[in-house]
């Protein structure tokens, strides 16, 4: 049971609760619901609420959430748009986002969450809002990943990590050379771009015989060795931001980073971090 008019009704407020009808209690809001704009489409995170207890008794037990989009404004109750998804494990897209794709960049989104009961009552409230606008230039920016990043060019010994707010390689030498790899799942068109804007740190440590490395390739298992462009770093450097013009590419090309090691004296792990990747058009 949920209003179902245009506007919101005025409706009963008991211990914060918003009080759609007499069948019974419903849950809290979603919490912490955020949308993240990446490239043809949105990353979607929250919280599902907890069941409500009264005196030792469940009075109402969440059941699922809907997350509902439109393209003019924040939908108003859970009929009112698309349906995005309808999840019924609690916390499931808390941490790992779930993807909303297939959507056109440049295009402002909204959306709206809404948890219900056993019983079908839904929780309207401002909280369980978010939009955002998926952007064909973002390739990565903090943690929201704008396509996806998976395991490239691995060798020897080392890991991949995906971070709250960066991917990081890490690599030691070990018998032989090391190195690991991320790399964007699918190529990306670089017709009408100048250069890409680079966000990353290389190894916290000095030293010969450490390479950090940002490529374009046609090989998406390809090591440095088969970029088309590139830039190199063979020591460790602070966070900073860099360009790599890829103004003479034309097509698809996968975007590659990349840490080696190639000295017998590191024998301890080093670190690479990249925090953005953000495309610049010509």
């Amino acid at each position: 049971m949920t209003n179902t008019s245009l506007d919101f009704t005025v409706f009963t407020m008991v211990s914060g609760f918003n009080l759609l009808g007499s069948d019974g209690y419903p849950v809290k809001s979603v919490s912490e619901f955020t949308a993240n704009g990446g490239v043809n489409r949105v990353l979607l995170t929250w919280k599902d609420p907890n069941d409500v207890v009264i005196d030792g008794e469940v009075v109402a037990k969440w059941a699922g959430t809907k997350i509902i989009r439109r393209e003019d404004r924040f939908p108003r109750n859970e009929k009112d748009g698309d349906v995005v998804i309808d999840n019924k494990v609690r916390n499931k897209y808390e941490s790992t986002p779930f993807i909303d794709h297939g959507l056109n960049n440049n295009t402002e989104y909204f959306y709206m969450a809404f948890p219900y009961t056993e019983k079908n009552i839904y929780t309207l409230t401002e909280e369980s809002r978010a939009a955002t606008i998926p952007r064909a230039d973002v390739l990565y920016n903090e943690g929201v990943e704008g396509v996806n990043w998976v395991v490239g060019y691995s060798l020897n010994s080392g890991s991949q990590q995906k971070m709250d707010d960066r991917l990081r390689v890490s690599v030691r030498y070990n018998n032989g050379n090391g190195t690991r790899t991320w790399v964007t799942e699918e190529p990306v068109d670089l017709s009408n771009i100048d250069h890409i804007e680079i966000d990353w740190a290389g190894s916290q440590s000095s030293g010969l015989g450490q390479y950090t490395y940002f490529y374009a390739t046609k090989e998406q298992q390809g090591n440095h060795m088969t970029a088309d462009a590139k830039i190199t770093h063979n020591d460790r450097f602070t966070r900073r931001t860099q360009t790599l013009s890829v103004s003479g590419l034309s097509g698809d090309y996968y975007q590659a980073f990349a840490g080696a090691t190639a000295h017998s004296s590191f024998t301890t792990t080093r670190h690479r971090d990249l925090f953005k990747v953000i495309l610049k058009e010509r």
